[in-house]
């Protein structure tokens, strides 16, 4: 089931004009939307430890963490393009998302690659994620990774879906579950072991793990075992289903990275209707999850 629609977006992100040559360019902080937001989302900024709520057309960045709580969910769009639909029970920190600027308008339902060379880094603590990344710029220098204390997934422009449920009280196991229905990605364990994970095929790690009490920092104690397999129908049609919706979702906010606020309307360039962002609706008070995991 959809969540409900928040706001309409094409992401369309009008930059800041080039003051330098494209080699010249640094990386600057890239910018991250909040394009739905259904029930309890918190988000929590660089160096602060205040928890607040998570609204439609907020904009966040680098080093925010997110956290979804029970029978919510919310889709999050980065400035290169990639969405990324947040499950319920997710905690999710971004840990680096840098970006060189760029010049012309990019459209997002029109693109099929980043604007510019960009490095996302990611760390999922727990839950589960839906992502589509369009395709990077990897010979210029560009990456997405997605840490959990199992180990690293690198993409380079794909569909896929990461689960990862530790063990918090010791008493079993815990797992972590990479699917792909789109593109390749590599996942390195905590082992150092590398595993190619292609279109249509998942990979399961249990492990045993610890809980630091105070930190909360999960520790991967020991990989029990690994199972590359297809992916059920079911749920690659589901995962599929998903991401899709998160690209509807981030069909038409229209934002300036030089600004660091959204505008409600803003002129487009020709071709492409002026948007009028309207305010968030949740007509389901407690949306289920859209996402499950491997059994």
């Amino acid at each position: 089931m959809r969540l409900p629609k928040a706001v309409g977006l094409c992401l369309l992100i009008m930059p800041a004009t080039a003051l330098f040559a494209e080699e010249d360019r640094p990386k600057s902080n890239g910018k991250v939307v909040a394009a739905t937001v259904a029930g309890d989302v918190e988000a929590v900024g660089p160096g602060s430890t205040e928890t607040v709520s998570l609204k439609a057309r907020d904009v966040i960045g680098e080093k925010h963490t997110v956290k979804v709580g029970t029978a919510s969910a919310t889709t999050l769009v980065f400035s290169n393009g990639a969405t990324i639909s947040l499950q319920q029970k997710s905690k999710l920190v971004i840990s680096e998302f840098l970006q060189d600027p760029f010049s012309t308008p990019y459209v997002m339902e029109m693109e099929t690659a980043e604007p510019t060379v960009s490095t996302t880094k990611l760390n999922l603590v727990e839950g589960e994620m839906v992502c589509k990344v369009k395709k990077l710029s990897t010979d210029e220098g560009s990456s997405f990774t997605v840490d959990t204390p199992v180990g690293a997934a690198g993409i380079r422009g794909t569909i896929f879906a990461i689960t990862f449920q530790p063990d918090t009280d010791g008493a079993g196991t815990g797992k972590y579950v990479l699917s792909v229905t789109e593109g390749v990605v590599s996942i390195t364990d905590s082992n150092g072991n590398v595993s190619l994970i292609t279109a249509g095929r998942e990979i399961e790690i249990s492990f045993r793990s610890k809980v630091d009490e105070l930190t909360g920092e999960v520790t991967v104690m020991e990989i029990l075992a690994q199972e590359i397999r297809d992916i059920p129908l079911e749920r690659q049609n589901r995962i599929n289903r998903v991401a899709k919706d998160g690209e509807v979702d981030a069909e038409l906010i229209i934002f300036d990275p030089s600004e660091e606020t959204l505008l409600d309307v803003l002129q487009a360039p020709d071709g492409v209707p002026a948007v009028i962002n309207t305010p968030p609706s949740v007509t389901e008070p407690n949306p289920p999850s859209n996402f499950q995991t491997a059994e």
